[in-house]
Order: structure tokens, then C-alpha cells, then sequence
């Protein structure tokens, strides 16, 4: 019987990690609709946190959902605060789109720039900052 217990935990475990492959297989395919969703369900199952940065990107360039900054900012900001250095550049273009916390953009950019991030090079361009 716990042979049978334990084969069905590994058997749920492998699903639920699926749901984050399958959501970067869609994205990769541009089925960005599906890949929401299933980006949505890694994180309630998984707690995959990279799923956070992509729904920040999808929802930041309406990618399988209507272009909503404000709707980015809070799973930026999880990606962010898990380290992700990419997430951080891209938080600060949804400020800057908000037209909220500038202080917050320069630290967040200038972060990615001290680390040759191309993302916040790029943003910091593309809105003319000058990080110092």
C-alpha cells in the first residue's frame, strides 16, 4: 500500500511540473493565451517563480492579454524580490509606464546596468535615463 501511496505522489509531482514546461513550450510556439494559463497553474501548483516573470512580460506587452502595466507590476515585482535581474529591468519600464515610483526606476535599472543587464540598457535607451 505504500508502495502504491509513494508512486502516486511521484506520479503528481511530474504533472504538476509540466505545467511550467508546457507553458515555455507555449510561449516559445506564440500560443500566448495558453501560456498564461498554464503559467498561471505553475505557480498555484508548482510555485514556479520564473512563471512570475513571464506573466509580468505577457501582461506588460500584451502578450495573450490586453498591454495592462499596472497588471505586470505585481508579478514583476515577485520575480524581482526572487532575484531575477531581468524582471527588475522590466519592472522598471512598468513604472516608467505608470509614471510611478521614479526613484524606484533609476535604482532598478542602474542594478541591471551595474550587471550588464542588455534589458535595462536597452529600457534606459529607449526611454533617454542616463544612469550614472
Amino acid at each position: 500500500m505504500l508502495r502504491v501511496f509513494i508512486l502516486l505522489f511521484f506520479m503528481s509531482t511530474i504533472s504538476f511540473a509540466n505545467n511550467f514546461r508546457d507553458a515555455m513550450l507555449s510561449y516559445k510556439n506564440g500560443e500566448f493565451e495558453k501560456a498564461k494559463i498554464l503559467f498561471e497553474k505553475s505557480i498555484k501548483e508548482e510555485s514556479a517563480s520564473l512563471a512570475y516573470y513571464f506573466l509580468g512580460i505577457m501582461h506588460l506587452k500584451g502578450q495573450g492579454t490586453a498591454e495592462n502595466s499596472s497588471q505586470a507590476i505585481p508579478y514583476l515585482e515577485q520575480a524581482a524580490l526572487k532575484g531575477n535581474l531581468k524582471a527588475k529591468c522590466f519592472l522598471a519600464e512598468a513604472y516608467i509606464k505608470n509614471k510611478d515610483k521614479k526613484d524606484e526606476v533609476l535604482s532598478l535599472l542602474k542594478d541591471g546596468i551595474d550587471n550588464n543587464t542588455k534589458e535595462c540598457i536597452d529600457i534606459a535607451a529607449t526611454y533617454g535615463i542616463s544612469i550614472k
